[in-house]
């Protein structure tokens, strides 16, 4: 596995309408092997971080482009104890913790809880009352004993029958209450399992999410060509430290959130000896930036800038 076959994964499971970050890549190309298959990708935020719910068969990862914390959240769907989901926000709930995704656009919402839930159905263990579609079983009533005893008189038979009637007629209506309020809590709660089979699911959710128009995603990406790099090169200061360093002037029309630079360094052969990158955020249209990509523990002849992007969230 590569980084060219995940991207692939990635695009043939989203139809060509995601690519995920390099950073994301990497971040998630050790965790996938060769047979995994990729079912749908959903832009979302965990705390204050924004990134991607990647989901396979069996689990999922929450991967982003950040430096910090290039650990992917990992969660197998056997351990997912239940799920809520609101207006633009997931909760999962686990053993030993509770998971909050947020900032989902509406049909990011819809697409990946019905997919988890879809999941749950198929994979997890049915031991849950979660589980349980139709409420507890039914409860069997005993039939009362047949007294053969000539003794039983009319009035006796008619008092017990009166009291029968009575009892049956109580244990309707604590039946139709008890049931209604199971049934409010359930749909309160948010824990009744879709009973969509995994053709019609597939057909109908992910179909409708990626067959939108770009206008329909929160995110804009800005490429390299309104994005030019001016005066480039590799630098040692006073202090021995090496990095690359230039300028990047944003010509686009939007406020970057993130703006990257990927920079691979070589040596006198062409070799790659050394990969760096430099991140900065909020720059405005028509302001430049001053980046530094530092490396460290290798001589650099030359470099190859192989990737200039922007982000607006």
């Amino acid at each position: 596995m590569n980084l060219d076959v995940l991207r692939k994964k990635v695009s043939d499971a989203t139809k060509g309408k995601f690519s995920l970050d390099y950073n994301e890549l990497e971040m998630l190309l050790p965790r996938i092997r060769e047979e995994d298959s990729i079912f749908c990708v959903v832009k979302v935020k965990l705390d204050s971080t924004n990134g991607h719910v990647v989901a396979l068969a069996d689990r999922i990862y929450f991967v982003h482009k950040f430096l910090y914390n290039r650990e992917p959240l990992e969660i197998f769907y056997k351990k997912i104890k239940n799920i809520q989901k609101e207006a633009s926000s997931i909760e999962i709930w686990l053993e030993e913790k509770t998971v909050y995704f947020n900032e989902i656009s509406e049909k990011g919402v819809t697409l990946l809880y019905h997919f988890l839930t879809d999941r749950m159905n198929n994979i997890s263990t049915h031991n849950s009352p979660y589980l349980t579609k139709n409420g507890p079983p039914p409860m069997v009533r005993q039939e009362p004993k047949k007294n053969n005893t000539v003794a039983i008189t009319l009035g006796c038979l008619g008092i017990i029958s009166f009291v029968g009637l009575f009892v049956l007629v109580g244990l309707f209506f604590i039946g139709v209450f008890i049931g209604e309020d199971e049934e409010y809590q359930d749909y309160n709660d948010e824990q009744v399992f879709l009973e969509l089979e995994e053709d019609e699911f597939f057909d109908h959710d992910i179909e409708d999410f990626y067959d939108m128009d770009e206008s329909d995603f929160l995110w804009i990406t800005v490429d390299e060509t309104e994005l030019p790099v001016m005066g480039a090169e590799l630098v040692e200061d006073e202090y021995g430290s090496t990095y690359v360093t230039g300028r990047i002037r944003n010509d686009s029309e939007y406020t970057l959130d993130y703006l990257t630079i990927d920079i691979n360094v070589l040596d006198e052969e062409g070799t790659i000896v050394a990969s760096t990158l430099d991140i900065v955020e909020g720059i405005k249209p028509g302001q430049m930036w001053l980046f530094k990509a530092y490396y460290f523990d290798v001589e650099g002849h030359s470099f190859d800038i192989i990737r200039v992007q922007g982000d607006v969230y």
